[in-house]
């Protein structure tokens, strides 16, 4: 295993979904600490030196993924997961199925249903978008959001989070800047993603909604969101090395995604949102 941020509810999901198929499995792993300079080491030094020891490598998240794809070359079975979109990331040319030895598993839930999930309970007009513009899901999620915002008529603000602990939280009190905010919308972006606590406490110690793409995010008091469920996904992840072993090819098995995502609403952040809409719409 290649990770990321370490160890998530995806990799449990994935060991104990080989374990449910009856595989004995043996675990390695690297954990990048979200540097990509520890990624670089790991590959270089420790999967490339090692590679034969490997059956198959797991890759979490795009940053990594690719990484990982570039240093292999199709020479070893590779599944990835948690990557939003694996063909806007060149990882794969289709959603149809894998290929050069790669397939995987995607996190992403369909904008659409996200924003009809956050309308139920919030009036949409100006969403800010958090803005990780280092991490590729940001950027492609950015783009989407917008096109989106053109057809059911809200308003798409980028603000930019630069991911420096020493300067993300400067970046997030320019939401102070517009008074007329409707949400936040916080990205499946590994740096909010680490440091959705502290991000989730500023927003809603500023009394505004949000709207998110993760459950961790929901987990730190993230107002309303649709998302994949990570342990699901590994146990896709899994049935991915399963049906290779049955004597599928990956050119055969399209790009997998959680079939029943879930809408979640923190129903304690209600009363304070429906208060500030109130108020907003007296004044």
């Amino acid at each position: 295993m290649v990770l990321w941020r370490g160890q998530t509810d995806a990799e449990l999901g994935f060991i104990e979904g080989l374990e449910e198929l009856g595989y004995s499995v043996n675990i390695t792993v690297f954990d990048a600490d979200q540097d990509k300079r520890n990624l670089a080491k790991i590959l270089r030094k420790d999967l490339a030196a090692n590679i034969d020891e490997f059956d198959y490598v797991y890759s979490f998240g795009t940053t990594v993924t690719k990484a990982v794809q570039l240093q292999l070359k199709g020479t070893k079975p590779h599944v990835f997961n948690i990557v939003n979109n694996p063909v806007k990331s060149g990882i794969l040319p289709s959603e149809q199925g894998g290929q050069h030895n790669t397939a995987g598993v995607s996190n992403r839930v369909l904008l659409q249903e996200q924003i009809n999930s956050a309308r139920a309970v919030i009036p949409l007009e100006d969403i800010v978008f958090l803005f990780n513009p280092r991490e590729a899901n940001s950027t492609q999620q950015l783009e989407k959001l917008v096109e989106l915002g053109k057809v059911e008529n809200f308003n798409v603000i980028p603000l930019r989070i630069r991911p420096d602990e020493d300067r993300y939280m400067s970046d997030l009190e320019k939401i102070r800047e517009h008074q007329s905010i409707s949400a936040v919308y916080l990205p499946a972006d590994s740096f909010l993603i680490s440091n959705s606590k502290p991000i989730l406490d500023f927003i809603n110690d500023e009394n505004i909604p949000s709207v998110c793409a993760v459950s961790k995010f929901l987990k730190d008091g993230c107002t309303v969101g649709v998302v994949s469920d990570y342990y699901a996904l590994g146990k896709l992840a899994a049935s991915i090395v399963h049906q290779r072993e049955e004597g599928k090819e990956f050119s055969e098995i399209p790009v997998q995604f959680d079939p029943a995502p879930v809408p979640s609403i923190n129903t304690d952040k209600l009363e304070s949102i429906t208060s500030r809409f109130v108020s907003s719409e007296i004044d």
